[in-house]
């Protein structure tokens, strides 16, 4: 049994079906010997479809694809509640001022996700959401393109470049919501040249790159950490296709998150490995335990807490 096999067909970061049209989409693949965790992006606009656009396009973005949060998402109650309370507060005074949060943390823990269901649970509240792959300006440049193909925006007469497509959201008043997803290798100052002017709108950002709250106030930034261990344990199961009524079920699923120090994407590989039926989860551990080491050196895994690493005896 390889390493790769260990983690093999994790689906707990792949993102299918949705309400959520995308403009322009990229593919990045966890670079990491041990997992093939592929996690589609996408640029994403509330209740449209490409129907109607046709040879009136003014750029060769393409709008493809409806993005979802994955149907195991467990958990984040707290973040979530955090966002909902962020966004929906009423603004002190008579000017509304744009609303900016961060999520940043480690690779794999999890902001992807719940940024998508924070999306879907307030989509009422929002009069557009733009979805922005921001891993570099070149995907953000086209998702902005990809975006001038939406059939509202060409109703504008947009010329197809990213400055329109900015000037466009601009003009769609105080209620859109704009997330920069992925924006782990640009600088505030580099990414901030892609905000829409003006005062109005919403704006998320996830990241691993803590510096970018200096886009943010401090109030307007957030951590995310490891899982509650009780909800890492329900995503396991629920991965791994395992009655979570089973003691016995329990307390294996314990010391597995306990070893993946709760991060929700070694878990849902490890529960995936499990469904396949490559071995039984009473087993899991002495599989795992072959190939830790190379595991840890993972990307996905710098930065989980020295606290859970010393806990756990490494």
């Amino acid at each position: 049994m390889s390493g790769k096999q260990v983690f093999q067909g994790a689906q707990n970061f792949s993102i299918s079906g949705g309400t959520f049209i995308a403009a322009d989409s990229a593919r990045e693949a966890l670079s990491c010997p041990l997992s093939q965790a592929n996690q589609l992006l996408s640029v994403q606009v509330k209740y449209y479809t490409t129907t109607g656009a046709g040879d009136r396009a003014t750029s060769n973005a393409a709008i493809p694809v409806k993005p979802n949060s994955s149907i195991r998402f467990t958990g984040r109650t707290n973040v979530l509640a955090k966002l909902k309370e962020h966004f929906t507060a009423e603004s002190n005074g008579k000017l509304r001022r744009r609303k900016f949060f961060l999520l940043y943390g480690m690779g794999g823990i999890g902001k992807t996700q719940i940024c998508l269901r924070f999306i879907e649970d307030m989509s009422d509240c929002f009069s557009h959401v733009f979805w922005i792959d921001a891993s570099s300006t070149d995907t953000i440049t086209q998702g902005l393109k990809g975006i001038c193909n939406l059939p509202e925006a060409q109703s504008s007469a947009l010329d197809g470049s990213p400055q329109s497509a900015l000037w466009w959201i601009s003009s769609l008043g105080d209620n859109y919501a704009m997330v920069f997803d992925n924006a782990d290798n640009l600088t505030p100052e580099e990414l901030e040249q892609y905000f829409p002017s003006g005062l109005g709108g919403n704006i998320l950002i996830t990241s691993r790159n803590s510096g970018l709250k200096h886009l943010t106030l401090h109030e307007s930034s957030l951590e995310v950490k490891e899982m509650e261990e009780h909800d890492a344990i329900s995503l396991l199961l629920k991965a791994a296709c395992l009655d979570k009524s089973q003691e016995d079920l329990q307390a294996e699923a314990s010391k597995v998150v306990n070893e993946l120090f709760c991060i929700p994407l070694a878990i849902d590989q490890a529960g995936a490995f499990i469904a396949f039926g490559d071995t039984d989860i009473r087993d899991y551990l002495k599989e795992y335990s072959r190939y830790r080491e190379r595991l840890l050196s993972c990307p996905a895994f710098q930065g989980a807490s020295t606290y859970n690493r010393s806990s756990s005896g490494s």
